[in-house]
């Protein structure tokens, strides 16, 4: 089922907006969102603008919290740059230790998650664009653009005069984000699609499922 447009990072597209009331989702849905990690201190990338988080999507599949969180690890300074993985939890995601916040995206039916995980493998992940700098004994972007490939003048990375890096935001809120609403279903299609991705500004999930939420929570983006 195509849905609308990529959104802009976890953002509902306008549409989904409309002041009306929700519908209820009466079969076996799973709680979708998008979540934050803190990163320990001195562990910044200098070369990547503040506030810095860790991303991931959390799939929320049970009503005492486990799930899967689908994200990348590794680095983009490693030869083969970051990989994806799904990493499955027996207890809430909000228990981890470097936890910072979450954004409730909307629910998923079964069928749906199923799909939806064979196309978040076909994703393209972050690739190397940091390599070591012997000249400075730094790890620094790297401009593969030309051969030999060349690191940027002292300048330039003071500025921030290169391309922006590409990191595990990106991953979450550019590809994996777009192929949740590709599922979306709209307020009015409810009667003919049961399978999909419900976007929490329009659906309520009432029960029949793994997951019940008494009361839903509300949209609200989250600043960054």
């Amino acid at each position: 089922m195509s849905g609308p447009s990529t959104p802009k990072a976890d953002s509902p597209p306008p549409e989904f907006y409309k002041d009306r009331p929700k519908r209820g989702i009466i079969h076996p849905t799973y709680r979708i969102a998008h979540v934050w990690f803190n990163i320990p201190s001195g562990a910044e990338d200098p070369h990547v603008h503040a506030p810095q988080y860790r991303h991931g999507l959390w799939v929320e599949k049970e009503a005492a919290g486990a799930g899967d969180l689908h994200h990348v690890i590794g680095s983009i300074s490693q030869v083969e740059g970051m990989r994806y993985e799904i990493r499955p939890f027996d207890r809430n995601i909000t228990n981890e230790p470097s936890f910072s916040k979450q954004s409730t995206i909307g629910y998923l039916s079964l069928s749906c998650y199923e799909n939806l995980k064979e196309e978040f493998a076909e994703c393209a992940t972050p690739s190397q664009q940091k390599d070591w700098n012997e000249s400075t004994n730094t790890t620094e972007p790297i401009d593969y653009g030309v051969q030999p490939p060349l690191f940027y003048t002292s300048s330039q990375l003071k500025n921030f005069q290169f391309p922006t890096l590409t990191t595990d935001r990106d991953f979450v809120e550019r590809q994996l984000l777009p192929r949740v609403w590709d599922f979306a279903v709209s307020f009015d299609e409810y009667e003919d699609q049961l399978n999909g991705f419900f976007p929490v500004a329009d659906w309520v999930p009432l029960g029949g499922g793994p997951l019940k939420f008494y009361p839903v929570v509300q949209w609200k983006p989250v600043g960054y």
